[in-house]
């Protein structure tokens, strides 16, 4: 694969680059794209996320997708991702100070939408109307697709747009990924999964739809797609809001309250010095 390159800048990272460079870019950006983060044996865990039948029966239809959302204190084995040590390695060059995991997390499969932002609209940082001015806001998303996302079924963005609430600011760039990589984006950049080719018509309705916040039948993807989205930041008052506010939305999918972590993750990020807020 030939690496993309925005302003004379390749935009997928290895890991072993310098904090320094690293930190610029997604600053900036807004994004990055980690190569290889996952290895075979890893990979073979994470889909027994998905095809194991004692995990196969927590799946909430969502149509036409089924989701685990809070998966990481519903699904066994999970902390195997969570603290995985080539994202970890990344991450602890993203984020200045000590890292915080906050229970964000999601399996998904068949599920995809369109251009949005993770900040619940404001909803997600509640009491800090200065989450798109203040440097402090570091909170990031993980993505990991367990498929190749050369040409379709990855993530787009719209480059630099996590510095302000308007959705239509930023060049749409696509990022093309393989089985292994880890997408990381801050929570406020706009993007989107794979979308149906719609004419115009049909955008401008949609457009009148997403103005009054009205929601819109997601489409059936042609080709199968399970991934797996995480979230972590860095620890203060921003990360701690929007972990309290996630796990509020997480808990309404369930019968019953699933804020507590598991023994197996709590000691699992003990030992590697993660923070958490569940």
């Amino acid at each position: 694969m030939t690496d993309k390159i925005i302003n004379k800048q390749i935009f997928s990272f290895t890991g072993t680059e310098s904090k320094k460079e690293i930190q610029n870019f997604i600053k900036k950006n807004g994004f990055l794209l980690v190569k290889n983060c996952f290895n075979q044996n890893q990979l073979e865990e994470f889909k027994k996320f998905f095809e194991s039948p004692e995990n196969k029966i927590k799946f909430i239809e969502s149509p036409p997708a089924k989701i685990i959302p809070g998966a990481s204190h519903v699904v066994k084995g999970f902390e195997k991702l969570i603290t995985a040590p080539n994202l970890i390695k990344i991450l602890n060059k993203i984020i200045d100070g000590k890292i915080a995991y906050t229970s964000h997390s999601d399996l998904h499969s068949g599920l995809s939408t369109g251009w949005h932002k993770d900040d619940g609209g404001g909803l997600y940082f509640q009491g800090y109307s200065d989450f798109y001015t203040n440097d402090d806001c570091s909170v990031y998303r993980v993505g990991i697709y367990l498929r190749d996302c050369t040409n379709e079924g990855g993530l787009s963005v719209k480059v630099g747009s996590h510095d302000t609430p308007n959705r239509d600011f930023g060049d749409e760039l696509y990022i093309p990924s393989k089985l292994g990589d880890a997408v990381i984006f801050d929570v406020r950049i706009t993007h989107k999964g794979w979308t149906k080719n719609r004419n115009l018509f049909s955008e401008i309705v949609n457009k009148i739809y997403r103005k009054f916040k009205k929601n819109t039948k997601r489409d059936k993807l042609p080709f199968e797609k399970k991934s797996i989205f995480l979230a972590y930041g860095a620890l203060n008052k921003f990360t701690e809001i929007y972990s309290i506010k996630n796990m509020e939305k997480q808990n309404k999918f369930y019968d019953e309250d699933i804020s507590s972590m598991p023994k197996s993750l709590e000691k699992s990020l003990k030992e590697n010095n993660i923070h958490y807020f569940f």
